[in-house]
């Protein structure tokens, strides 16, 4: 498990400093914060290893291209003004001290013990590593934003050998890795998992001539259990049934093919069967997830977080969001914003509970810093009267006149906020 991780100095990062929950750690912020890096130094640790993309720094006297590995001295307020070449050299002075890593951050792991996050300080080509040197051995999974996409494919085969829930897991991870990295492969997640239900409904239970496999209708019934807390209670989702060669969801409002599913029930299907099949013995670990918003309706994207929780007692979830609905969805979890300062670097802050109950609108104004959460087309339209109205007299005749204007192009429940900014406008001026 993972108690901290604190960045400094490197690539976007002034100051990064995240105490992990025990149970839920929610990463937010604008694109670009470094949401999805924090991840990735977090998901090295079980199997997702990646290298980072160096910056190309010009020489001053030769034309080729020299590569920076983004650390810098958190001190130097001018960071963002000086010249590359200059602010190479200084980099170098400084890393010399050093040896061949420069030291960027550190993690402390759940038992208290910690290890430095480093980088190469020079001689590294257009990709290096980060080195996590006293790396603990964490059992874990991560999530990645996307799932591929998959059309039908019928089952060809049943596997007569039992599936081992490590190895179903190791099977489904690696279809998921080679999709994700864009290579081919010839069946996909979603048909492997069809193909062992079916493996593991016919041969869970056995029948007059075949001997039963305890351990195969265990995962089975467990799995449906899994559903039962995850699916929409809309759907009303009631068991799995086989009808070979085909898996169906079995509810109260109809029995649907588990490929004919909506996107976001899909969705949820494919993040519980992962999480499901990788718990080692019932012990502790930890899940990684990016973006779990992708393909969720804001219902769904509202329960997820709390749902996964109920379902998996015994995981860390550190979770990357986007969305308003997933900030606040429990009160019980860390939730970190990465924002810019000054001088457009990043630094984390922790949100109190105050800031994560309010509205999805709240929470994208308050949290995520986006001024207007209204259409770009309907914020254009109330620039443009605002600087009309500007220049006339703040009268009642006018507002009644602006009232009108906005009523008849359907603008007419923004009134209020539209006054109160124009009347700061006339303030200003």
């Amino acid at each position: 498990m993972f108690k901290k991780i604190v960045l400094h100095g490197w690539r976007q990062f002034r100051n990064v400093d995240i105490d992990f929950h025990p149970r839920l750690t929610v990463l937010t912020g604008a694109n670009g914060a470094g949401k999805t890096t924090l991840l990735n130094l977090v998901s090295r640790h079980f199997g997702w290893d990646g290298s980072f993309i160096s910056t190309p720094v010009p020489r001053r006297s030769n034309p080729s291209l020299m590569y920076s590995t983004d650390f810098w001295d958190i001190d130097d307020i001018q960071v963002d003004i000086i010249h590359s070449f200059e602010r190479e050299q200084n980099r170098k002075k400084q890393a010399a001290a050093q040896g061949s890593q420069t030291t960027i951050g550190k993690i402390i792991y759940g038992d208290g013990t910690e290890t430095l996050i480093t980088v190469p300080n020079s001689e590294v080509g257009s990709r290096y590593d980060v080195s996590i040197p006293a790396r603990q051995r964490i059992d874990g999974l991560h999530i990645p934003s996307h799932r591929a996409p998959s059309t039908y494919q019928q089952v060809q085969n049943i596997p007569t050998i039992p599936r081992r829930r490590q190895e179903v897991f190791n099977q489904y991870l690696s279809l998921v890795q080679s999709r994700y990295l864009g290579s081919y492969t010839q069946w996909s997640p979603q048909y492997y998992m069809k193909e062992t239900l079916i493996s593991l409904a016919t041969f869970g239970y056995g029948n007059a001539v075949v001997d039963a496999d305890p351990e195969s209708a265990r995962l089975f019934e467990g799995f449906q259990e899994i559903l039962r807390k995850m699916l929409p209670p809309k759907l009303r989702f009631k068991r799995l049934q086989i009808r070979v060669p085909e898996v169906i969801l079995e509810t109260e409002t109809g029995n649907f093919s588990i490929d004919a599913l909506s996107g976001g029930a899909a969705a949820v299907i494919d993040l519980a069967w992962q999480v499901f099949m990788y718990e080692p013995s019932e012990s502790e670990f930890v899940v990684t997830l990016d973006e779990p918003e992708n393909h969720l309706h804001p219902e769904l994207q509202q329960r997820v977080l709390a749902d996964l929780l109920t379902a998996f007692p015994s995981v860390q979830f550190v979770v990357a969001t986007h969305s308003p609905f997933i900030v606040g969805s429990v009160p019980h979890s860390h939730v970190y914003v990465l924002g810019y300062d000054d001088s457009r670097r990043v630094n984390s802050t922790l949100l109190d509970t105050v800031n994560k109950t309010g509205t999805a609108n709240e929470i994208l104004r308050d949290v995520l810093g986006l001024e207007f959460t209204i259409p770009v087309w309907v914020e254009n339209r109330l620039e443009n009267l605002i600087e009309k109205y500007s220049k006339k007299d703040f009268t009642e005749d006018n507002l009644m006149m602006l009232r009108q204007e906005m009523t008849s192009l359907g603008l007419g429940k923004h009134v209020p906020q539209t006054i109160s900014m124009l009347a700061q406008k006339k303030d200003g001026q």
